[in-house]
């Protein structure tokens, strides 16, 4: 117990996730230099319908996200 493990896993293990995202992303922006970013990856691996795909439900979720925002925030308020 106590709140000790709890902030050292919110304070370090996110850097563990980090690294690791960050040194994927750094290979694959190396290996497939396009500005379509993570589609462009998708692409290659699994062809335009899988791309499409995920632009597509990226887009939709980062929408969402940045709509729930305010939503949530007014929520809080009143």
């Amino acid at each position: 117990g106590g709140f000790l493990p709890s902030i050292l896993g919110f304070a370090i293990l996110p850097f563990f996730w980090s690294i690791q995202e960050a040194l994927m992303t750094a290979e694959l922006g190396t290996a497939i230099p396009e500005s379509a970013g993570g589609v462009a990856w998708v692409e290659e691996a699994f062809g335009t319908k899988a791309a499409f795909l995920a632009g597509y439900l990226g887009w939709i979720a980062g929408a969402t996200d940045n709509a729930i925002y305010p939503v949530l925030f007014m929520e809080y308020l009143l």
